[in-house]
C-alpha cells in the first residue's frame, strides 16, 4: 500500500486559512518568544524564528516557531514544529507507516516538500488568540510558549534518533 498520497493529503489538511491582522500577531508573538527566556534567531526567510537544542552524542534539535498566524474558526494560532527525517527522495512506504503510526498526545508528524528535498516533520499549535484582547496573560503565554517549544524538541529529538541513530536529521 502506497501511503505518500495519504502523508502528502495529511499535510495539505493541516494547511489553514491566513490571518489579515499577520503584523500585530507577529509582533505578540515575538515579545511572547522573547518572554520565554529561549535564546531564538529570526530564520533567514523571516518566516520562523530558530531555537537550536543541544543533545548527548552531539546531537542538535532545531525548533523552528512560524511567525505567520493561522486562524482558525477566529483562533490565533502558530506552528512550532522540528524536522525528524530528511532526505532528497521522498520517504518509503516502511518509513511513513513506522512515523504515522507513532501517536503522541499533543501535536502530529507530517510530510513536507519544498521542491529540493523531503522532510517528515512533528509540530504542535501555539494558541496565541487571547493575547490581542488580554483574556490571555503574557506571562501565561510565555510558559505555554516555552513548554510547547521543549516538547516538540524533546518529541524531535526522540524520533530523529530512532530513525537516523547517530546520523543527526539537521
Amino acid at each position: 500500500m502506497n501511503l505518500l498520497p495519504i502523508a502528502l493529503l495529511l499535510g495539505l489538511l493541516a494547511t489553514l486559512p491566513q490571518d489579515p491582522d499577520q503584523s500585530a500577531h507577529t509582533e505578540r508573538l515575538l515579545q511572547t518568544l522573547q518572554a520565554t527566556g529561549l535564546h531564538f534567531e529570526k530564520s533567514a526567510s523571516g518566516l520562523s524564528y530558530k531555537l537550536r537544542f543541544a543533545h548527548e552524542h552531539d546531537r542538535q534539535q532545531l525548533v523552528l516557531v512560524a511567525t505567520e498566524a493561522n486562524r482558525p474558526a477566529g483562533l490565533v494560532v502558530h506552528t512550532v514544529y522540528t524536522t525528524v527525517w530528511a532526505g532528497e527522495a521522498p520517504p518509503d512506504d516502511a518509513l511513513l507507516v513506522k512515523v504515522f503510526t507513532n501517536t503522541r498526545k499533543l501535536g502530529s508528524f507530517y510530510l513536507f516538500e519544498d521542491g529540493k528535498s523531503w522532510a517528515i516533520r512533528f509540530g504542535a499549535s501555539f494558541d496565541t488568540t487571547g493575547l490581542a484582547d488580554g483574556t490571555l496573560a503574557p506571562e501565561v503565554a510565555a510558559k505555554r510558549l516555552k513548554e510547547t517549544i521543549e516538547f516538540v524538541n524533546a518529541v524531535g529529538e526522540e524520533v530523529d534518533a530512532e530513525l537516523n541513530g547517530t546520523r543527526d536529521a539537521r
